[in-house]
């Protein structure tokens, strides 16, 4: 029996949903369709409340979170650092 990786990433989940999405677009006939009317309703990028929609937000969420994230964490360590020296020497 053969096996078939799932997606283990953002990147490669979204990958997948969309190659669901357009394989779907591209099929006329709806019974050689691979999903159901139902599965495709949450993979609808007309809707914006669609499930693929949702995901693509959250994940560009998360990017924009960790671009801001990355300077705090610099002021951080440089901070974090020096209070190190200062315990270590003084304390």
């Amino acid at each position: 029996m053969p096996s078939r990786r799932l997606p283990n990433s953002m990147p490669a989940v979204i990958r997948t949903l969309k190659t669901a999405r357009d394989a779907w677009k591209n099929t006329p006939a709806p019974a050689d369709r691979a999903i159901s009317a139902d599965q495709w309703a949450k993979l609808d990028d007309a809707a914006p409340a669609s499930f693929l929609n949702t995901l693509l937000k959250e994940a560009s969420d998360v990017d924009l979170a960790l671009a801001a994230q990355a300077p705090l964490s610099t002021q951080f360590g440089q901070v974090y650092a020096r209070l190190t020296l200062f315990v270590s020497h003084f304390h």
